[in-house]
């Protein structure tokens, strides 16, 4: 009788090691060889994600033009002058940012608190169809009641070329 309780016992380790194995190798079977690459074969929409303070919708990207046209507000609590517009590709030096370019979309119009304006951007890189370009909406501005000169970054953005 001792010696079946040992059998038993000797086996039930093995069948554990075994379902582990097989436990194992499916896994590896599954993460390693059904998934493959990963690819985007339908780039997603284009995107806007404002900062706090913003808003940011309608951002349509055309390829034959190379420009952006968005919606933008701003809720700071300042009405703002002289407000420029910029968009800047991701991991551009911010010493050079083109302010007073053709890629800056002037606003000689006071972007007041809680206006909203429909704009038209340049964008001076080629997207590749089926692939993207993320950067940032930048604002340069001016506050009428202090006439100082501000820097803002309204929204990170991210353009799909179909």
């Amino acid at each position: 009788m001792a010696k079946d309780s040992k059998k038993t016992k000797s086996m039930s380790k093995w069948l554990i090691v075994i379902a582990i194995l097989v436990v194992l190798a499916i896994i590896y079977f599954v993460l390693f060889t059904l998934q493959g690459p990963i690819t985007y074969p339908n780039p997603g929409p284009t995107t806007c994600f404002p900062n706090k303070g913003f808003s940011c919708s309608n951002l349509t990207y055309y390829p034959a033009t190379k420009n952006i046209t968005v919606t933008l507000s701003q809720d700071t609590g300042s009405n703002w002058s002289s407000t420029e517009i910029i968009f800047v590709p991701e991991n551009t030096q911010y010493s050079n940012i083109a302010w007073n370019s053709t890629s800056a979309v002037q606003i000689y119009d006071a972007l007041s608190n809680r206006n909203v304006i429909n704009i038209r951007l340049p964008i001076n890189d080629n997207i590749p169809s089926g692939s993207s370009l993320v950067g940032a909406l930048w604002a340069r501005y001016t506050i009428p009641s202090n006439h100082t000169l501000q820097y803002t970054n309204l929204a990170l953005v991210e353009l799909h070329a179909s």
